[in-house]
């Protein structure tokens, strides 16, 4: 999915921009609440079961940087 006509590097200002651009309320608010799951995905994935390979696989196609 593309963010600002991008698919890598997408930063906080990006996501931003789409909200407002697109009607989003409270965008930082989403953004804040989604990048914690997304920084808890490997201990809430081991807290149900599942396989330490597909957690890696999983969290290795993670992008973290829009909470800046």
């Amino acid at each position: 999915m593309s963010v600002n006509g991008k698919f890598d590097d997408i930063t906080r200002a990006d996501l931003l921009s789409f909200a407002s651009a697109n009607g989003i309320k409270d965008a930082a608010e989403v953004i804040d609440q989604v990048f914690n799951a997304v920084a808890s995905w490997p201990e809430l994935a081991r807290e149900v079961g599942v396989p330490e390979e597909m957690i890696k696989g999983i969290a290795g196609n993670m992008q973290l940087g829009a909470r800046q």
